[in-house]
């Protein structure tokens, strides 16, 4: 794997009626340009939560680009009040039914506490 050129942030993140689920939000998740589209977000997700172990990764974003592996269906607020529709609040589990039957909110600290981090990026700065 080229090293430098991928990053991925894992933050930790609790199910308020689940605490003891291991779960992080994945924020942010970048590449540089010329090293785009060559699956090196996917062998870096791949690694770290190989490394991690969750039980629950989420990821707020568009369906295009997390649709496929964060597709676990789900009833999990966000950590924040946001304008985002929860239809873009993704999820995957690493043990198959876990979130079964968990409806909740979730809570984050840290810089992701922050309203404005979850805000379209034109609002964020």
């Amino acid at each position: 794997m080229h090293k430098g050129v991928a990053h991925a942030c894992y933050t930790p993140i609790t199910i308020d009626e689940a605490p003891d689920l291991k779960c992080y939000v994945l924020a942010p998740l970048a590449v540089l340009p010329e090293f785009q589209r060559k699956g090196l977000a996917t062998q870096l997700m791949d690694l770290v939560e190989k490394e991690l172990q969750p039980d629950v990764v989420f990821i707020a974003g568009e369906k295009h680009h997390y649709g496929r592996r964060y597709n676990t269906p789900h009833k999990i607020g966000l950590p924040v009040k946001s304008e985002m529709p929860l239809e873009n609040w993704f999820a995957k589990e690493f043990k198959a039914g876990i979130l079964q039957g968990i409806v909740s909110n979730t809570t984050v600290t840290g810089p992701y506490s922050n309203p404005k981090q979850w805000a379209h990026p034109s609002e964020q700065f």
